[in-house]
């Protein structure tokens, strides 16, 4: 649970109990407020009439049920395309300063530097990664973490890359342009599916906005 909380960006260490009382209490004020809403008639509750009061009662209660959850997976997918949309630029400050010679936590900490303002998402994640590289003894933990903490698949690759380049030598900065453009082929192939989609009428128009990247 802590670690699906801290996907979703809910890191205090109060979370899980806010959220287990969430679970507990949501219930409860959804059956309240069903019976407000619903007016049935406690004088004959089982009446054929009453059906349509007591689906609502139900409905409800199970809206109300699952709310922390919906709340919780929203947030995290909200986050998660957030750090999605930034990506490709962190990599691109990342090789730079990868060829300028800086150090991996010297570089995580410039680019989070640089994209607190257009990603304060990504730009604390890299923060944070770039802290656990100062005190953790093992390198490989600290990106692990990184991995885990976004559970997103542009970060695992990252992470990957990075990992390979620690364990065989290989230049940092190599390796991030060629993650760079496996991403952005990803990204084109992505594109080139939402176009002919379009064109063939099964997605909106409206869509198109999802492809703007700042």
């Amino acid at each position: 649970l802590q670690q699906k909380l801290a996907v979703a960006g809910y890191r205090s260490k109060d979370a899980t109990i806010i959220f287990a009382f969430a679970k507990l209490v949501s219930p409860l004020l959804g059956l309240l407020i069903c019976f407000a809403v619903a007016k049935i008639d406690w004088s004959q509750p089982f009446a054929s009439e009453q059906i349509t009061s007591w689906l609502m009662v139900l409905g409800i209660s199970v809206l109300c049920t699952r709310l922390p959850e919906i709340l919780v997976s929203n947030a995290k997918s909200k986050r998660q395309h957030a750090i999605r949309k930034a990506l490709p630029d962190a990599l691109d400050l990342m090789m730079i300063c990868a060829e300028a010679g800086l150090s991996l936590a010297a570089a995580l900490d410039r680019v989070s530097r640089e994209l607190s303002r257009m990603s304060p998402i990504l730009a604390e994640e890299f923060s944070l990664t770039s802290v656990e590289l100062g005190f953790l003894p093992d390198r490989a933990t600290a990106l692990k973490h990184l991995a885990e903490r976004t559970e997103i698949q542009e970060v695992r690759g990252f992470v990957n890359v990075i990992a390979q380049t620690e364990k065989y030598g290989t230049p940092i900065a190599q390796a991030l342009r060629v993650l760079t453009a496996r991403i952005q082929e990803k990204d084109r192939a992505e594109r080139a599916a939402r176009d002919a989609a379009e064109r063939k009428g099964l997605i909106g128009s409206g869509d198109r906005s999802d492809r703007i990247r700042t």
